[in-house]
Protein backbone atom coordinates (compact mmCIF):
# COMPACT_ATOMS: atom_id res chain seq x y z
CA UNK A 1 0.00 0.00 0.00
CA UNK A 2 2.71 2.47 0.99
CA UNK A 3 5.18 1.29 -1.64
CA UNK A 4 2.72 1.77 -4.51
CA UNK A 5 2.12 5.37 -3.39
CA UNK A 6 5.68 6.15 -4.45
CA UNK A 7 6.40 3.66 -7.22
CA UNK A 8 3.87 2.27 -9.70
CA UNK A 9 1.50 -0.51 -8.66
CA UNK A 10 3.12 -2.95 -11.09
CA UNK A 11 6.51 -2.69 -9.38
CA UNK A 12 4.95 -2.91 -5.92
CA UNK A 13 2.99 -6.03 -6.91
CA UNK A 14 6.00 -7.80 -8.41
CA UNK A 15 8.14 -7.09 -5.33
CA UNK A 16 5.57 -8.22 -2.76
CA UNK A 17 4.45 -11.29 -4.73
CA UNK A 18 8.11 -12.34 -5.02
CA UNK A 19 8.52 -11.99 -1.24
CA UNK A 20 5.33 -14.01 -0.70
CA UNK A 21 6.81 -16.82 -2.80
CA UNK A 22 9.79 -16.98 -0.45
CA UNK A 23 7.55 -16.98 2.63
CA UNK A 24 5.12 -19.61 1.28
CA UNK A 25 7.24 -21.91 -0.88
CA UNK A 26 5.14 -25.06 -0.38
CA UNK A 27 3.03 -26.34 -3.27
CA UNK A 28 0.14 -26.74 -0.83
CA UNK A 29 0.17 -22.98 -0.30
CA UNK A 30 -0.57 -22.20 -3.97
CA UNK A 31 -4.20 -21.22 -3.34
CA UNK A 32 -3.22 -19.11 -0.35
CA UNK A 33 -0.54 -17.33 -2.41
CA UNK A 34 -3.12 -16.64 -5.12
CA UNK A 35 -5.51 -15.15 -2.56
CA UNK A 36 -2.81 -13.09 -0.88
CA UNK A 37 -1.68 -11.96 -4.32
CA UNK A 38 -5.19 -10.69 -4.97
CA UNK A 39 -5.01 -8.60 -1.80
CA UNK A 40 -1.60 -7.35 -2.90
CA UNK A 41 -3.21 -6.12 -6.13
CA UNK A 42 -6.01 -4.50 -4.15
CA UNK A 43 -3.58 -2.76 -1.80
CA UNK A 44 -1.28 -1.66 -4.63
CA UNK A 45 -4.14 -0.11 -6.60
CA UNK A 46 -5.60 1.59 -3.52
CA UNK A 47 -2.17 2.86 -2.48
CA UNK A 48 -1.67 4.51 -5.84
CA UNK A 49 -5.04 6.28 -5.73
CA UNK A 50 -4.17 8.77 -2.99
CA UNK A 51 -0.73 9.75 -4.28
CA UNK A 52 -0.17 12.07 -7.28
CA UNK A 53 2.67 9.81 -8.45
CA UNK A 54 1.20 6.47 -7.36
CA UNK A 55 -1.01 5.69 -10.34
CA UNK A 56 -0.99 6.75 -13.97
CA UNK A 57 -4.59 8.02 -13.82
CA UNK A 58 -3.95 10.07 -10.68
CA UNK A 59 -0.85 11.50 -12.31
CA UNK A 60 -2.90 12.42 -15.39
CA UNK A 61 -5.37 14.36 -13.24
CA UNK A 62 -2.50 16.01 -11.40
CA UNK A 63 -0.69 17.05 -14.58
CA UNK A 64 -3.92 18.51 -15.99
CA UNK A 65 -4.38 20.57 -12.79
CA UNK A 66 -7.62 18.79 -11.90
CA UNK A 67 -6.25 17.85 -8.48
CA UNK A 68 -3.46 19.12 -6.26
CA UNK A 69 -1.04 16.94 -4.33
CA UNK A 70 -1.84 18.16 -0.81
CA UNK A 71 -5.63 17.98 -1.20
CA UNK A 72 -5.47 14.56 -2.85
CA UNK A 73 -3.40 13.06 -0.05
CA UNK A 74 -5.52 14.70 2.65
CA UNK A 75 -8.90 13.67 1.23
CA UNK A 76 -8.15 10.27 -0.31
CA UNK A 77 -5.70 8.57 2.03
CA UNK A 78 -8.35 7.48 4.53
CA UNK A 79 -10.82 6.18 1.90
CA UNK A 80 -7.92 4.26 0.34
CA UNK A 81 -7.04 2.80 3.75
CA UNK A 82 -10.68 1.75 4.17
CA UNK A 83 -10.67 0.22 0.68
CA UNK A 84 -7.74 -1.97 1.72
CA UNK A 85 -8.43 -2.45 5.41
CA UNK A 86 -12.07 -3.57 5.31
CA UNK A 87 -11.50 -6.48 2.87
CA UNK A 88 -8.36 -7.50 4.74
CA UNK A 89 -10.22 -7.50 8.05
CA UNK A 90 -13.00 -9.63 6.58
CA UNK A 91 -10.45 -12.04 5.16
CA UNK A 92 -8.69 -12.40 8.51
CA UNK A 93 -12.00 -13.00 10.31
CA UNK A 94 -13.55 -15.50 7.92
CA UNK A 95 -10.63 -17.10 6.09
CA UNK A 96 -10.11 -20.83 6.61
CA UNK A 97 -6.65 -20.96 5.04
CA UNK A 98 -3.83 -22.54 7.00
CA UNK A 99 -0.11 -22.20 6.31
CA UNK A 100 1.88 -25.38 5.96
CA UNK A 101 5.05 -25.41 8.04
CA UNK A 102 7.97 -26.01 5.73
CA UNK A 103 11.69 -26.42 6.04
CA UNK A 104 13.23 -23.24 7.39
CA UNK A 105 16.17 -23.71 5.06
CA UNK A 106 13.92 -22.78 2.16
CA UNK A 107 13.65 -19.28 3.58
CA UNK A 108 17.39 -18.63 3.65
CA UNK A 109 18.19 -15.94 1.12
CA UNK A 110 21.39 -16.12 -0.93
CA UNK A 111 24.16 -13.79 0.16
CA UNK A 112 24.86 -11.01 -2.33
CA UNK A 113 28.54 -10.67 -3.09
CA UNK A 114 28.18 -6.95 -3.57
CA UNK A 115 28.54 -4.49 -0.71
CA UNK A 116 25.27 -3.96 1.19
CA UNK A 117 26.23 -0.31 1.68
CA UNK A 118 26.20 0.32 -2.08
CA UNK A 119 22.73 -1.11 -2.54
CA UNK A 120 21.35 0.73 0.48
CA UNK A 121 22.73 4.07 -0.73
CA UNK A 122 21.35 3.62 -4.27
CA UNK A 123 17.95 2.58 -2.90
CA UNK A 124 17.72 5.49 -0.47
CA UNK A 125 18.82 8.07 -3.04
CA UNK A 126 16.46 6.70 -5.69
CA UNK A 127 13.53 6.48 -3.27
CA UNK A 128 14.15 10.01 -1.97
CA UNK A 129 14.44 11.38 -5.51
CA UNK A 130 11.02 9.98 -6.43
CA UNK A 131 9.51 11.41 -3.24
CA UNK A 132 10.97 14.79 -4.18
CA UNK A 133 9.10 14.94 -7.54
CA UNK A 134 5.82 16.46 -6.19
CA UNK A 135 7.74 19.08 -4.18
CA UNK A 136 9.92 19.90 -7.19
CA UNK A 137 6.80 20.55 -9.27
CA UNK A 138 5.46 22.98 -6.67
CA UNK A 139 8.82 24.72 -6.14
CA UNK A 140 9.96 24.97 -9.77
CA UNK A 141 6.56 24.85 -11.49
CA UNK A 142 7.70 22.27 -14.04
CA UNK A 143 5.79 19.17 -15.27
CA UNK A 144 6.22 15.98 -13.19
CA UNK A 145 8.10 14.16 -15.95
CA UNK A 146 10.91 16.73 -15.63
CA UNK A 147 11.22 15.82 -11.96
CA UNK A 148 11.32 12.11 -12.81
CA UNK A 149 14.05 12.72 -15.38
CA UNK A 150 15.98 14.66 -12.74
CA UNK A 151 15.57 11.73 -10.32
CA UNK A 152 16.85 9.35 -13.00
CA UNK A 153 19.83 11.64 -13.62
CA UNK A 154 20.75 11.70 -9.93
CA UNK A 155 20.64 7.89 -9.67
CA UNK A 156 22.51 7.53 -12.95
CA UNK A 157 25.34 9.82 -11.79
CA UNK A 158 25.51 8.02 -8.44
CA UNK A 159 25.74 4.58 -10.06
CA UNK A 160 28.47 5.76 -12.45
CA UNK A 161 30.43 7.19 -9.53
CA UNK A 162 30.22 3.84 -7.75
CA UNK A 163 31.48 1.87 -10.74
CA UNK A 164 34.41 1.26 -10.76
CA UNK A 165 34.74 0.81 -6.97
CA UNK A 166 35.84 3.83 -5.04
CA UNK A 167 32.71 5.96 -4.69
CA UNK A 168 31.73 4.02 -1.56
CA UNK A 169 34.03 1.80 0.51
CA UNK A 170 33.51 -1.72 -0.78
CA UNK A 171 31.15 -0.49 -3.50
CA UNK A 172 30.90 -2.65 -6.59
CA UNK A 173 28.34 -2.53 -9.42
CA UNK A 174 28.22 -5.23 -12.06
CA UNK A 175 27.85 -4.29 -15.70
CA UNK A 176 24.37 -5.80 -16.02
CA UNK A 177 23.04 -3.39 -13.40
CA UNK A 178 24.24 -0.15 -14.94
CA UNK A 179 21.53 2.36 -15.72
CA UNK A 180 22.13 2.06 -19.45
CA UNK A 181 21.41 -1.66 -19.24
CA UNK A 182 18.20 -1.00 -17.33
CA UNK A 183 17.05 1.55 -19.91
CA UNK A 184 17.38 -1.11 -22.61
CA UNK A 185 14.75 -3.13 -20.77
CA UNK A 186 12.16 -0.34 -20.74
CA UNK A 187 8.77 -1.58 -21.92
CA UNK A 188 8.55 0.55 -25.07
CA UNK A 189 5.40 -1.21 -26.42
CA UNK A 190 3.48 -0.22 -23.27
CA UNK A 191 4.64 3.39 -23.60
CA UNK A 192 3.52 3.46 -27.22
CA UNK A 193 0.23 1.86 -26.16
CA UNK A 194 -0.52 4.70 -23.72
CA UNK A 195 0.59 7.28 -26.29
CA UNK A 196 -1.79 5.78 -28.84
CA UNK A 197 -4.66 5.84 -26.34
CA UNK A 198 -4.15 9.52 -25.55
CA UNK A 199 -3.93 10.39 -29.24
CA UNK A 200 -7.09 8.40 -29.95
CA UNK A 201 -8.97 10.19 -27.18
CA UNK A 202 -7.79 13.53 -28.60
CA UNK A 203 -9.17 12.50 -32.00
CA UNK A 204 -12.53 11.60 -30.43
CA UNK A 205 -12.56 14.96 -28.67
CA UNK A 206 -11.89 16.80 -31.94
CA UNK A 207 -14.71 14.88 -33.61
CA UNK A 208 -17.17 15.84 -30.88
CA UNK A 209 -17.75 12.26 -29.77
CA UNK A 210 -16.76 12.91 -26.17
CA UNK A 211 -19.19 15.79 -25.85
CA UNK A 212 -22.00 13.54 -27.06
CA UNK A 213 -20.91 10.85 -24.62
CA UNK A 214 -20.86 13.37 -21.77
CA UNK A 215 -24.41 14.42 -22.60
CA UNK A 216 -25.60 10.81 -22.73
CA UNK A 217 -23.81 9.91 -19.49
CA UNK A 218 -25.33 12.90 -17.70
CA UNK A 219 -28.80 11.94 -18.91
CA UNK A 220 -28.40 8.33 -17.82
CA UNK A 221 -26.72 8.62 -14.44
CA UNK A 222 -27.13 12.32 -13.68
CA UNK A 223 -24.46 14.91 -13.14
CA UNK A 224 -23.65 13.83 -9.60
CA UNK A 225 -19.97 13.30 -8.98
CA UNK A 226 -20.54 10.20 -6.87
CA UNK A 227 -22.56 8.29 -9.48
CA UNK A 228 -20.38 9.35 -12.40
CA UNK A 229 -17.14 8.36 -10.68
CA UNK A 230 -18.60 5.09 -9.35
CA UNK A 231 -19.74 4.01 -12.81
CA UNK A 232 -16.37 5.01 -14.26
CA UNK A 233 -14.53 2.93 -11.64
CA UNK A 234 -16.67 -0.13 -12.30
CA UNK A 235 -16.11 0.26 -16.04
CA UNK A 236 -12.36 0.44 -15.46
CA UNK A 237 -12.47 -3.17 -14.23
CA UNK A 238 -13.13 -4.27 -17.81
CA UNK A 239 -11.84 -1.33 -19.86
CA UNK A 240 -8.44 0.32 -19.46
CA UNK A 241 -8.79 3.20 -17.02
CA UNK A 242 -6.46 5.53 -18.92
CA UNK A 243 -8.88 6.31 -21.79
CA UNK A 244 -11.78 6.50 -19.31
CA UNK A 245 -10.02 9.13 -17.21
CA UNK A 246 -8.78 10.97 -20.30
CA UNK A 247 -12.33 11.08 -21.62
CA UNK A 248 -13.65 12.26 -18.26
CA UNK A 249 -11.12 15.09 -18.21
CA UNK A 250 -12.29 16.25 -21.63
CA UNK A 251 -15.99 15.74 -20.91
CA UNK A 252 -16.13 17.59 -17.58
CA UNK A 253 -13.33 20.12 -18.03
CA UNK A 254 -15.38 22.84 -16.31
CA UNK A 255 -15.50 20.98 -12.98
CA UNK A 256 -13.59 22.82 -10.21
CA UNK A 257 -10.10 21.79 -9.18
CA UNK A 258 -10.00 19.36 -6.24
CA UNK A 259 -13.76 18.94 -6.53
CA UNK A 260 -15.54 15.75 -5.60
CA UNK A 261 -15.69 14.64 -9.23
CA UNK A 262 -11.92 14.66 -9.70
CA UNK A 263 -11.06 13.21 -6.32
CA UNK A 264 -13.58 10.41 -6.71
CA UNK A 265 -12.38 9.83 -10.25
CA UNK A 266 -8.84 9.39 -8.95
CA UNK A 267 -10.05 6.98 -6.28
CA UNK A 268 -12.51 5.00 -8.41
CA UNK A 269 -10.28 4.71 -11.48
CA UNK A 270 -7.42 3.50 -9.30
CA UNK A 271 -9.32 1.02 -7.13
CA UNK A 272 -12.02 -0.09 -9.59
CA UNK A 273 -9.45 -2.06 -11.55
CA UNK A 274 -9.16 -4.45 -8.60
CA UNK A 275 -12.64 -5.84 -9.26
CA UNK A 276 -11.33 -8.01 -12.09
CA UNK A 277 -7.82 -9.39 -12.74
CA UNK A 278 -7.69 -7.72 -16.14
CA UNK A 279 -8.71 -4.35 -14.74
CA UNK A 280 -5.19 -3.25 -13.86
CA UNK A 281 -1.63 -3.97 -14.88
CA UNK A 282 -1.01 -5.23 -11.34
CA UNK A 283 -3.73 -7.85 -11.75
CA UNK A 284 -2.33 -8.99 -15.08
CA UNK A 285 1.12 -9.27 -13.49
CA UNK A 286 -0.33 -11.45 -10.73
CA UNK A 287 -1.93 -13.74 -13.30
CA UNK A 288 1.44 -14.18 -14.98
CA UNK A 289 3.54 -14.57 -11.82
CA UNK A 290 1.31 -16.96 -9.90
CA UNK A 291 -0.63 -18.45 -12.82
CA UNK A 292 -3.88 -17.23 -11.24
CA UNK A 293 -6.86 -17.97 -13.46
CA UNK A 294 -9.64 -15.49 -14.12
CA UNK A 295 -12.20 -17.58 -12.22
CA UNK A 296 -9.87 -18.06 -9.24
CA UNK A 297 -9.44 -14.30 -8.89
CA UNK A 298 -13.18 -13.79 -9.41
CA UNK A 299 -13.95 -16.28 -6.65
CA UNK A 300 -11.26 -15.37 -4.11
CA UNK A 301 -10.67 -11.64 -4.56
CA UNK A 302 -13.52 -9.92 -6.41
CA UNK A 303 -16.06 -10.09 -3.52
CA UNK A 304 -13.55 -8.54 -1.12
CA UNK A 305 -12.50 -5.95 -3.70
CA UNK A 306 -16.13 -4.95 -4.27
CA UNK A 307 -16.72 -4.50 -0.53
CA UNK A 308 -13.58 -2.38 -0.25
CA UNK A 309 -14.42 -0.33 -3.34
CA UNK A 310 -17.87 0.69 -2.14
CA UNK A 311 -16.72 1.07 1.48
CA UNK A 312 -14.12 3.60 0.37
CA UNK A 313 -16.69 5.57 -1.62
CA UNK A 314 -19.09 5.59 1.33
CA UNK A 315 -16.30 6.72 3.67
CA UNK A 316 -15.31 9.53 1.30
CA UNK A 317 -18.91 10.76 1.11
CA UNK A 318 -19.24 10.69 4.90
CA UNK A 319 -15.89 12.41 5.29
CA UNK A 320 -16.89 15.12 2.83
CA UNK A 321 -20.20 15.65 4.60
CA UNK A 322 -18.61 15.83 8.07
CA UNK A 323 -15.93 18.27 6.93
CA UNK A 324 -18.48 20.43 5.13
CA UNK A 325 -16.74 20.18 1.75
CA UNK A 326 -19.74 18.86 -0.11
Amino acid sequence: FLLSAVVDNLTATIVVVSITRKMLPSESDTDLRATIGGFVVLAANAGGAWSPVGDVTTTMLWMDDKITGAATVKDLILPSVVCTGVPLLLFLLFSKFTIESGDNEQLVMPIDERSPAAGIVVFCVGFSSILFVPFFRVIAGVPPYIGMILALSVVWILCDCMDPPGGIPGGKMVQAERVTESLRRVDIPSLLFFTGIIMSVAALDSAGVLQSLAKWLTEQVGSGAEITATVLGMASAAVDNVPLVEATIDMFHDAPQDGRLWQLTAYCAGTGGSLLPVGSVAGVALMNLEQVSFMTYLRNTTPYAAVGYFSGIAFYMCQTWLLGNG
